[in-house]
């Protein structure tokens, strides 16, 4: 239960950070689609210019984050929830990585005809986040969860980049 509650902690202050890109990348999706549709080499160009800008805030934020995680547990938790910044510190990265999986699923995969891979990449990294899970968790607890979950986030990057470089070869 305890440990409940420390990857709560830390998945909520992550998804706060996340909510930051997740308008811009929406905002992007109609100009995306008529590029790909109309000039399809526009529609790089603009994915390429979407992630430049995107993320190297976002990495900078979550650098931060890593940093002050103590701060960030202290206000928001308490001192009861002190154990959850090492949780906080590994998840950090998670939002870097689901920027860049949005860009990929929403703006590239959608658009260029790739958007019938997304359930079964989902469904792979569901799967793979099942499979760490239970060992992660047995021996690391909250840490472990917090492991599983950047592997699976990585892993489903790694896919999309796969699905992706497969279709334009």
């Amino acid at each position: 239960e305890t440990a409940v509650g420390l990857y709560s902690l830390s998945a909520r202050i992550l998804a706060t950070i996340q909510a930051f890109a997740i308008p811009f990348t929406q905002s992007v999706f109609p100009r995306a689609s008529h590029l790909f549709a109309e000039h399809p080499e526009s529609g790089w160009i603009l994915v390429r210019r979407v992630l430049k800008l995107l993320l190297p805030v976002m990495t900078v934020i979550c650098l931060l984050v890593a940093i002050a995680a103590p701060l960030f547990v202290h206000i928001l938790g308490g001192k009861e929830y002190a154990d959850a910044v090492t949780s906080l510190r590994i998840m950090s990265i998670v939002p870097v990585l689901i920027t860049v999986d949005k860009v990929l699923s929403e703006i590239v995969m959608v658009n260029v005809g790739l958007s019938e891979q997304l359930p079964r990449i989902y469904m792979i990294i569901g799967a793979i986040n099942l499979i760490l899970l239970w060992p992660l968790i047995h021996f690391y607890v909250v840490n472990g969860a917090a492991v599983s979950l950047v592997v699976s986030e990585a892993v489903a990057l790694l896919l999309m980049f796969y699905s992706i470089k497969k279709m334009l070869r």
